[in-house]
């Protein structure tokens, strides 16, 4: 058929507003529009599809780091630039110092005059980070001695002046509970072994170090038996638990 598959992303995380992207897919040609909350639609670019579609194709709409992709078949075919779409910077201080529960984004897939099927769909989120307030909670107890932990990397507090840049076959360590973890964020002394060549500065953890790969999460939070009540949680949340693929 000639008609359009849409994929549609409604985001409101970074802006007092809702934004709609809208890609829309057919078989010769791609275009990714932005609705304000004026209702007026604009087209923030097209471009020719490098695939008709005959054969299985994979396509990603994509919103991360205020930037929003359109990428057919492994290639990025339209972006958004930062006078499209940004953050408004006082908007989410002044929510995450009132602790304002910001909408979920939503999304949607509509086609019409075509016939097509889809298939291995899912959605991807990233890993958010709660940040600690200076000075309060931030330390950690070594050898029975509590020890102060400074703002270190990929913090909101000193965006963008401290990004952590990875070398080859560099990790960054992700606690499991962000607001009292000891993680790669807070650490602060380089790994320094000159006698086997391992130079890596603070805050990465070189591959030579991890001894295995998480293949299950087995205990990911639990029930607490009384409701209400300071009874620890003791049985796994069974519904949790999975593979990590």
């Amino acid at each position: 058929g000639d008609g359009p598959l849409r994929l549609q992303l409604i985001v409101r995380p970074q802006t007092p507003v809702e934004r709609a992207f809208t890609a829309e897919i057919s078989r010769s040609h791609a275009r990714l529009l932005m609705r304000d909350a004026a209702g007026t639609e604009a087209e923030i670019g097209s471009a020719p599809m490098p695939t008709d579609c005959s054969d299985p194709t994979r396509i990603e709409l994509i919103q991360a780091d205020y930037r929003v992709t359109l990428r057919v078949a492994g290639r990025d075919l339209i972006q958004t630039t930062p006078g499209q779409f940004a953050p408004d910077l006082p908007f989410l201080l002044n929510a995450f110092t009132t602790m304002e529960k910001l909408p979920k984004p939503r999304i949607s897939l509509t086609a019409e005059r075509q016939e097509a099927e889809l298939s291995h769909i899912s959605i991807w989120r990233d890993v958010y980070f709660t940040n600690r307030e200076r000075g309060t909670g931030d330390n950690i107890t070594i050898r029975n001695r509590p020890q102060p932990l400074p703002a270190g990397w990929g913090t909101p507090e000193n965006f963008p002046r401290r990004i952590i840049h990875l070398g080859p076959d560099e990790y960054f360590t992700c606690g499991d509970n962000s607001l009292i973890s000891g993680d790669g964020r807070y650490w602060n002394a380089p790994i320094d072994l000159p006698h086997e060549n391992l130079r890596v500065e603070a805050g990465r953890v070189p591959g030579r170090f991890l001894l295995g790969k998480a293949f299950f999460v087995y205990w990911p939070a639990g029930f607490r038996p009384i409701p209400g009540q300071a009874v620890p949680a003791i049985v796994p949340n069974f519904g949790r638990m999975r593979f990590i693929h």
